[in-house]
């Protein structure tokens, strides 16, 4: 029954599952920064200097295409110098750690939030989108 609700709810409502299984329950992150990478976020929008280049890039000319965020202002009153403002200092990526971004920056969680992910934790690369319907087929 669980299985049949998750899949009606696109897994989004697991009423029979352990909640303790979430935690480990596998994410789709957009990996934008490598080893040796330095990375800076502003207004939302990662930038990216790799170790031969003397120039920052935003993550849209790394990948060389365009996707859609969902980010919004922040909200009134709340500075650039707060926590979960979506601008950050400079970080030199150390030899194991990348830089991951989830497309959904309003309410996600990725390396904004827990810095770094360690090499081990990078378990597959997605290769085919079936969902939203418009933008099915494969990803390079």
């Amino acid at each position: 029954m669980d299985s049949v609700v998750a899949f009606a709810t696109l897994q989004r409502i697991r009423p029979f599952s352990d909640p303790r299984s979430l935690v480990t329950k596998p994410l789709v992150r957009r990996v934008v920064g490598l080893p040796g990478d330095t990375v800076y976020l502003e207004k939302s929008v990662l930038h990216v200097k790799t170790p031969d280049s003397e120039h920052f890039l935003t993550e849209f000319e790394e990948v060389n295409a365009t996707y859609d965020l969902e980010i919004d202002g922040l909200p009134s009153g709340w500075s650039e110098d707060l926590p979960f403002s979506d601008s950050s200092g400079q970080l030199v990526l150390g030899p194991d750690e990348y830089f991951v971004l989830c497309d959904n920056r309003l309410t996600a969680s990725d390396s904004r939030i827990w810095g770094p992910v360690s090499g081990t934790r990078l378990k597959a690369k997605v290769l085919f989108r079936y969902w939203p319907f418009r933008a099915i087929g494969p990803l390079r």
